[in-house]
């Protein structure tokens, strides 16, 4: 993971690295909107052996990729709005087990669209 962060003239933002690379541009004192481009991965451990044809599973891997649009707004003093969209390039989960890969699932690319709130305290 690495990250080069820069700011231009107090309206422009860069973070370009890995696995996020991200452009935000400040409309106003309250409004920000940009672009990202992601990877997300994560590996998870099963608190149970599961068994798919006689072959044991015991981890299962996640891989994501995708970019689009974000916007954020401030709504009040500790509360803002985060809106993000786009399209997902990659999805990908395998079902391991200690050695090798036992099933692999590619999923269709799709957009995707998330909304979250965020409390400052």
């Amino acid at each position: 993971m690495f990250s080069f962060m820069w700011k231009y003239k107090e309206k422009w933002s860069f973070n370009l690295g890995f696995p996020r690379f991200q452009i935000k541009y400040k409309v106003g004192k309250n409004t920000e909107i940009g672009t990202n481009l992601t990877m997300v991965g994560d590996n998870y451990t099963l608190s149970k052996t599961l068994y798919n044809e006689e072959k044991k599973m015991d981890n299962v891997r996640i891989m994501n990729m995708g970019g689009g649009l974000q916007l954020n707004q401030k709504l009040y003093k500790m509360i803002n709005l985060k809106l993000s969209s786009g399209f997902t390039f990659n999805r990908r989960f395998d079902f391991l087990d200690d050695k090798d890969r036992i099933m692999k699932f590619d999923l269709d690319n799709d957009w995707f669209m998330k909304l979250g709130v965020s409390i400052g305290l």
